[in-house]
Order: C-alpha cells, then structure tokens, then sequence
C-alpha cells in the first residue's frame, strides 16, 4: 500500500506518527496496571488500525513484524512522498460504531467518561441531534446576528515554530452562546475546557496538524479552578466540535479530514446539531471553503489536564508548539 505523505514535510508527519504511537503504548500499559485488560485491549486495537506497520505495537498484541516498517532505521525507506507498510488483518476487539445519538450518548457519558468512549470507538465519534433543537436553533441565531468577530489567522494563532500550519477564521469570544459552551463543558466536567465560536468563510482552511498543544492558564481565564489555578501548564487531550450551520453540502468544503489512518482518512460533511470529539493527538484538516459557499458556524475547543505528553527526548517533538514552548 502507498500512503501519501498528508502533512506537506515527511519529517513533522513521522514527529506525529512517533508520538501518537508512544501514547497508544503509555495508554494500554496503564490500562492493564488498572486491571482493565478491555480497555487496554480496546486501545490496542485502536492504535493497530492507524498504525499497522509499528513494530512496538504489533509486539503487544503478539503479531509478527511486518516486512516493511516506518519505525527505526525504516524511517530511511520513505522515497517519493510514499512509504509501504504491511496491514494486519486480525483484530483484537471490535470496535463500536463511530456514530451515536444524543439521546444514547448522554445517559452513558454520565455514568462513564468521554475518554472511555471515545477509546472504544477507535478515538474519534459523532453525536447526532446533540442537544434539543429549539437550543440549537437560538444559538445558530445568536451566532448570524453577532457582529463580534474578530479575523483569525496563522499570524495570529500561535504555533510556535510549525510554519506548515495555515488557519484562517473569524472568532467570536463573547457571551452570546455560553449556555452552548456550558453544556459542551459538561461532556468532561473533570477536565479544564476551554471553547470559542468560529464562522468560517471562502477560502478559510486549517491545514494538517494533530492538534497536541501545551499552554498555561490565564488569571483571566474564568475556567480556573481550585484544581486547575491560574499558571498552570495544561496539555490539550480531547478535541470537539459542535457544528451550527444548516443543509451543508460536501461541495462547499469546511468537511472535518480524518487522517489518523492514513490509508482509510474519513471525510466528515459538517452537520447541524451534531458533536465531532477526538483524542489528541489525532492527525487532521478542514478543507478549504469554496467560492460562494454560505458561512460555517461552529464552537470548538478541548478538553484539556496537567498531565504531561510523553517525553521529547524519547519520543520526537510533537507536531504542535510544545518544541519552541519548552525550549524557551
């Protein structure tokens, strides 16, 4: 199989690969100190399917090395924009369906956590008719009526050193839409959120990046905590995505790019009403808007904890800001 190289520099694509592969590891190790050998297994399986060529992986779960790898001295193999990997066809579990209604999802959030979802369903899921209509219904208005907006591009979004990264929007930070936000912010109460409205138009993208930022909390910031207090150092784990715009057609642009597996990227058409939630790191773009598309309504943000990634000195730097933030 000849995967094409989606990050544009085949080094920051193996950086994120080397990193995503690291925490599938740290995760199924401590799933199984838990004594929770399904999760453990669950993740497992998570991390085979988007990395089925990764030698560590694949001595967990008890799988023969494949002929041809992107792990080690491997990496040197990569020519022409592609790279051959072996796909295993065994599983370990079978993973639950992406996809789930409102009306299933929060009864069994509240019980559970969004991370415990989210790892049985390969990391990544969609919530359909989200919250009650009518409450969607005002914040889509509230959100076309506003008039604090504010540009926001790859000049003005800090990511450090990573020049590949483009993101043009228009954001709005006010209080309009805050019974949306603290309904998102119920998702994953015990983590630290943090969310802002977005209206994307022509030409507005965000080009491929795996999302993995560090940051300190602000004094200003009105989600510090008692647990969370200002200046602490927050590591980004969970992304979301509430889409508000009506009738989206795919020729428009503005889809979510799914590109963890990077032979099967899934395309994701925004959707009224619905929730996309992913771990992080997870490899991913929005696609350009076309000419004479309507504008996209959205509120997106993490869920975020002090828990640092893994180590860079073991495990390569992250496709994000944490190499400039932490060589200061």
């Amino acid at each position: 199989v000849c995967l094409t190289v989606v990050l544009g520099q085949q080094g920051a694509w193996l950086q994120a690969m080397a990193q995503a592969v690291a925490y599938y590891v740290q995760a199924h190790g401590e799933f199984l100190e838990m004594g929770m050998d399904g999760c453990a297994a669950q993740v497992l399986q998570e991390g085979l399917d988007a990395y089925p060529a990764s030698a560590e992986l694949r001595k967990l779960a008890g799988l023969p090395e494949p002929i041809d790898t992107l792990e080690g001295d491997s990496l040197a193999q990569i020519e022409g924009g592609c790279a051959r990997v072996t796909r295993s066809p065994s599983r370990l579990v079978e993973l639950l369906p992406m996809e789930v209604s409102g009306e299933q999802f929060w009864p069994e959030v509240r019980s559970r956590s969004l991370h415990a979802m989210l790892l049985e369903r390969g990391g990544l899921m969609r919530i359909t008719s989200a919250f009650p209509n009518e409450v969607a219904e005002v914040a889509l208005q509230t959100l076309q009526s506003e008039a604090g907006w504010n540009l926001s591009t790859s000049e003005t979004v800090d990511y450090g050193t990573n020049e590949g990264i483009q993101h043009t929007y228009y954001s709005y930070l006010g209080s309009g839409v805050d019974d949306i936000k603290k309904r998102l912010h119920t998702l994953a109460p015990e983590l630290f959120p943090g969310f802002q409205a977005a209206r994307y138009e022509k030409s507005s993208l965000i080009a491929p990046h795996d999302d993995s930022q560090l940051f300190h909390i602000q004094i200003s910031d009105e989600n510090r905590s008692q647990r969370f207090p200002a200046g602490t150092v927050m590591y980004r784990k969970i992304a979301c995505i509430y889409y508000l715009t009506k009738d989206w057609r795919e020729e428009y642009g503005g889809s979510l790019m799914d590109l963890h597996d990077q032979d099967c990227p899934r395309h994701l058409v925004p959707t009224f009403n619905t929730i996309v939630c992913f771990l992080v790191p997870r490899v991913h773009e929005v696609q350009e808007l076309a000419e004479g598309c309507p504008p996209r309504h959205s509120i997106f943000g993490w869920f975020s904890d002090e828990v640092p990634y893994l180590p860079l000195s073991k495990h390569g730097a992250e496709f994000s800001t944490m190499v400039a933030r932490q060589t200061k």
